[in-house]
């Protein structure tokens, strides 16, 4: 019995021999099988299999190596974006005014985040007192304002949108400045009873690109929707 399981061996490594002679290029139609294959060799020179299988090795390492590195750069920025948005948060909760926190958030997205231009457009009217102390009393537009209708799109989806916006949205937000910016991430503001929205715009174009990550842009939405009530609330 053990002498026919023998033969039979012998017989189909024969046959494996004599196909992988006949397709010399069988492992580089199926070079996923080299990096399981382990041939012993004599030590000196090696075979050309062995070679090859470690040339596939290492450019599975090389490639693994690389994913690493991304994947700690990912995780590095997130936490750079983390410590900024824990900034953000604490000096908003120190705004004493409207004016203040307004301050806060147009100086955050330049200092902290980068942002070449900042525009904050609310859809409500502060009170006269309040309104009166803004530095920049073109913030609040009022519910019926015509240009904060160009972004119903942008409400309706309650979500960050990132890219090139459209002229005439870029010319409402930014003025004159509004050629200098090559791409924008527009964020929704939501409070009672009215809404608003932060642009972040940047001189780069691929800085704010359609199917970026807006998670952190999402929260920081929420995060000013919420300080700006506060006081819009209590100056109302």
């Amino acid at each position: 019995m053990t002498e026919t399981k023998a033969a039979h061996a012998g017989s189909r490594d024969k046959e494996v021999a004599e196909y992988l002679t006949a397709h010399p290029d069988f492992f580089t139609a199926h070079p996923e099988l080299l990096s399981s294959i382990s041939i012993p060799h004599p030590s000196g020179s090696a075979t050309s299999l062995v070679e090859r299988q470690l040339a596939v090795l290492r450019e599975q390492n090389s490639d693994l190596d690389r994913r690493l590195h991304e994947l700690v750069a990912v995780a590095r920025e997130n936490d750079q974006l983390s410590e900024r948005m824990h900034e953000l948060a604490i000096a908003l909760i120190g705004a004493r005014t409207l004016n203040q926190a307004l301050s806060v958030v147009r100086r955050s997205m330049v200092e902290e985040f980068g942002a070449d231009r900042a525009a904050i457009r609310v859809g409500h009217k502060p009170a006269a007192e309040a309104g009166d102390a803004l530095d920049d009393p073109d913030i609040f537009v009022g519910a019926e304002d015509p240009g904060l209708k160009l972004f119903e799109d942008l409400f309706k989806n309650g979500r960050p949108e990132c890219g090139r916006v459209q002229s005439s949205k870029a010319l409402y937000l930014f003025g004159e400045a509004s050629q200098e910016v090559g791409s924008t991430a527009l964020i929704p503001l939501i409070g009672a009873g009215w809404r608003g929205l932060l642009a972040v715009g940047a001189v780069e174009p691929d800085r704010f690109q359609p199917g970026m990550g807006t998670l952190f842009l999402g929260r920081m939405g929420k995060l000013v929707s919420v300080a700006l009530q506060t006081h819009l609330s209590t100056k109302a």
